[in-house]
């Protein structure tokens, strides 16, 4: 949709999301095999892909990558399947998530308090992507990482009026900027920050260091809504229309 609004990205890529979403269907019904060297002992090993799977390998997270990802769309939608190599290679890799801690989190915090027995509500989600999962990690980990379940007020919502500033990254498909519209009204006094063109985490990228600059700006006055300039100069997603 970003793509399809500016002028020299839709002209390189026109009609981009049907076209994603036509090789998605087309894939879930035939899927793709992508012959791969075995990360173990160099063999080659055959993966097989179908379209909904493809769809969950691709990383709308990482800001660094956003300006590319038309590009990598339009390549994998012309056949040119080799690009998806990398993000295959990634299941194989080690990732430096630490998720011993990220279990801990998710076994304890989240999975106690989920239905996982109630049905994904599909009214919104384009048919092509059913059979996608939202699961962190399997439950079946979580049995075998025993961790106590914490105390059900941990889940509970609440309000408060101390101050809190809530900042997510335009893009972020892990913690959308829609929930930080949602905290905003619990939180009285907090001040809600959407960073243009970037995705998770806009005080982890390096690249541009505003959101820690804004981070700074809130501890050291809490009681004042900050205004860093940085803020206000954040450009779009320029995207590589180079064929």
């Amino acid at each position: 949709s970003s793509c399809a609004t500016d002028s020299v990205c839709n002209k390189v890529y026109p009609n981009l999301k049907n076209h994603f979403l036509q090789f998605i269907a087309e894939t879930n019904r035939k899927p793709i095999v992508l012959p791969l060297k075995s990360p173990i002992d160099s063999s080659f090993i055959y993966v097989t892909l179908k379209g909904y799977q493809i769809a969950s390998l691709i990383n709308l997270g990482n800001t660094s990558l956003l300006s590319g990802l038309p590009k990598f769309l339009d390549k994998l939608c012309n056949g040119e399947y080799k690009v998806l190599e990398p993000l295959v290679y990634d299941l194989f890799s080690d990732n430096n998530r630490a998720m011993g801690m990220r279990l801990s989190v998710w076994c304890s915090e989240e999975y106690p308090f989920e239905n996982l027995s109630k049905e994904v509500k599909q009214k919104d989600i384009p048919s092509q992507f059913y059979g996608m999962t939202s699961d962190a990690v399997s439950i079946e980990i979580c049995k075998i990482w025993r961790v106590k379940k914490v105390n059900a007020i941990e889940n509970k919502s609440f309000r408060t009026n101390v101050p809190v500033l809530l900042i997510n990254g335009e893009f972020d498909p892990d913690t959308p900027a829609f929930w930080g519209g949602q905290l905003e009204k619990a939180f009285t006094n907090s001040y809600h920050f959407v960073f243009k063109g970037m995705s998770h985490t806009p005080t982890q990228n390096w690249d541009n260091n505003c959101g820690m600059q804004l981070a700074n700006l809130f501890f050291n006055n809490p009681f004042a809504r900050p205004a860093p300039k940085c803020f206000e100069n954040l450009k779009p997603v320029s995207y590589d229309t180079a064929k």
